[in-house]
């Protein structure tokens, strides 16, 4: 678990230091969104935070690139993995 609680910090940390120099919508941020996005959904098992990162991540790449933009597989493949599982918890 040390692990994870590391990686978690090193990803805020990163987004932090991105947010700060180029701003909180940028495409940069995004891709550090879904990293620890990724991280809350499939390590950590914190579902609400990682469709929160999610959520966030695609607004940015949509503003920046368009919903064409291949970058956002990832995103949308985690969502879609969590949702499933958020909905199997609700029944």
């Amino acid at each position: 678990m040390k692990r994870l609680k590391d990686a978690e910090e090193l990803h805020l940390e990163a987004i932090r230091i991105k947010s700060c120099i180029l701003g909180d919508d940028d495409p940069e941020v995004a891709v550090s969104l879904g990293h620890l996005a990724s991280l809350y959904n499939y390590d950590i098992k914190d579902y609400l935070k990682a469709e929160d990162l999610y959520h966030r991540g695609i607004k940015i790449c949509l503003k920046h690139h368009g919903d064409l933009y291949s970058g956002l597989e990832y995103d949308y493949t985690g969502k879609q993995q969590l949702t499933s599982f958020l909905n199997v918890s609700k029944a």
